[in-house]
This record gives structure tokens, sequence and C-alpha cells, in this order.
């Protein structure tokens, strides 16, 4: 098999093949029973690193290509989520996933996204590309994402449903004007759309304060006089918290939580999945590879020597 694209993840001395020499010092319980996968899923995955402090380094690797004795293996694919259908990082995935030949696809978001063609796949995310060239071979693609549900229960066990429902109302609505362009009478209509689906999501969830655009509005004026809900930046809505950071702490901080739950999930699927033997694939934003990269590593790693 030739090899793949050089932007191989920088973790000291890293052997591909029957090798990896991790300088990582693995939990001892994870040594006692190399053969446990969800043990060593478990224990490993509290090296999975907070979003809240990750500085990128100027020679940061975003890709990591780990190869197991027992036939897995996993290439993971950092993107900038490109917007271009022509932009390169379409080619190299495309070349990536077929130099890699995949038994296991897994993508970045909640749904399936059905293309007849890799134009319309380019057209729309590296999301629709990956799951595209999955079904081309046969792979039924699967969502790193951690459900609805669970995602806003992890969120409600450190903050009130009101602090939970702001937070999800106001960054959707952000993100239709900033990203989408919504404006007025557009932008209303899809608040009132996203309400209506937080309010009807099943399961054991809580009864949302918020049960209008007005009650919104209200909720915004009380904590944040100033501002609208019509109008609060996307930027209020990062894990990244310093002294440039718009808008309140709050919603950093429950940014940076749900980023914690969303990397452990994705992390959980693609240790999983290359520790059950399987050639797993996946090209997600990169943020969420280098994140997660130290705990790969001493899951997959620990599995060779």
């Amino acid at each position: 098999m030739s090899s793949l694209p050089s932007n191989r993840l920088k973790f000291g001395a890293l052997a591909i093949g029957l090798a990896i020499v991790s300088h990582f010092a693995l939990p001892d319980e994870a040594r006692a029973s190399p053969n446990d996968a969800q043990v060593i899923v478990e224990l490993c995955e509290k090296m999975v690193l907070d979003s809240g402090g990750f500085v990128a380094e100027a020679d940061q690797a975003w890709n990591v290509d780990l190869v197991l004795p027992n036939g897995g293996a996993l290439y993971y694919m950092g993107t900038t989520h490109p917007s271009d259908a022509s932009s390169l990082e379409y080619d190299e995935i495309i070349a990536a996933y077929r130099r890699f030949d995949p038994t296991a696809v897994f993508f970045e978001g909640c749904c399936e996204v059905r293309t007849k063609s890799e134009a319309d796949a380019r057209a729309i995310h590296e999301t629709a590309l990956v799951q595209f060239l999955a079904k081309l071979d046969g792979v039924a693609p699967i969502s790193l994402e951690p459900s609805d549900i669970s995602l806003r229960l992890a969120l409600l066990a450190e903050y009130s449903a009101l602090d939970v429902q702001l937070f999800y109302l106001l960054r959707d609505i952000a993100q239709e004007r900033e990203r989408r362009d919504a404006q007025g009478e557009v932008l209303r209509r899809r608040a009132q759309w996203y309400l209506d689906k937080l309010l009807d999501m099943p399961g054991p969830l809580p009864d949302w304060p918020l049960k209008s655009l007005e009650d919104v509005d209200n909720a915004v004026q009380v904590r944040w006089p100033s501002a609208s809900w019509q109008t609060i930046p996307l930027n209020w809505f990062t894990p990244y918290v310093n002294s440039d950071s718009a808008g309140p702490l709050l919603f950093h901080q429950i940014n940076r939580l749900e980023n914690k739950y969303r990397n452990a999930t994705m992390y959980r699927h693609l240790a999983s999945a290359a520790l059950r033997g399987e050639r797993v694939f996946a090209a997600v934003g990169r943020s969420h590879v280098a994140l997660q990269a130290d705990a790969l590593q001493c899951a997959l790693g620990n599995q060779v020597g």
C-alpha cells in the first residue's frame, strides 16, 4: 500500500506498522489488560484535551495515522471545513480515502447527506464528501456525534435549563444570520423553527422555560439589556476564553463543555472501531483531531509492541 499524505502526527518517536513507541505515560491499568478494548478506551479517554486551553503549535500536525497488529488501523484527517467546491482539501480527502481503503467510515455532524455525484458532495461540505465516498464502496458511514439528547443532558448536569436553552437558541440564530445571511422575517421564522425543534425534542429533557420568541426576547433583555436576540454575534459562543473574548463567560463555558463531550464521544467511536480490527477513516474539523490525538495514541499505540 502506498504511503498516505505526509502530515503525520508528531508524537515523539512514532513507528507505524509493527511497533509504536509512545512517550506518553500510559495508565497502569491499561498496561495490565492490553487486550480488554473497553477498559483501554475508558482509561485513555482522560487524555482527550480541553478545547478551552488548546493552542496550536507552529508545526501542529492535524492528522493521526496508526496501524495495529490486529489488522485495525486509523487515518484521522483534520480539515479547515472548506467552503469552496474546488478546494484542494477535497482532493486530499479523496486521495487519502482511496489509498487507505477503509472498512469503517465516520463523519462529523449528526445526519446523513444524500448526494448523487462527487460534484454535488463537494458543493455541500466535507461531511457530504466522506459519506459519498463511503457509499460508493458499500460502506455505511457513521456519525461521530453524541445523540442530541445525551449531549443536552450532559450540559444540563452542569447548567440550568434556561442557560442551556438560551445557549442553543442564540447560537443557532447567530449562525443563521452570520453564515446564511438570514435577516428580518426570514431570521424570525428560522428562530421559531429552532425553538419549536427544541421544545418538541423527545426524551428525558426538562420543561424548557422559554416557550415563545417573546420569552426569548425578555430573557435576553433581563440578562443583557443592551443586546438583542436578533443581533447577538456568533463569537459569543466559542470555547476559547481570553482577554479578547466577546460576550458572557457563561456561553464560552457551555461551549467548552459541549466540545469536551463531543470530543470524548468521537474518540470512543474511533478507538473502539480500530480495536475491533476495522480500518477506520474519518475527516473532521482539524481542532477535533488535535484534541483527541493523545487519547487515540494512548488507546491504539498501547496495543503494539
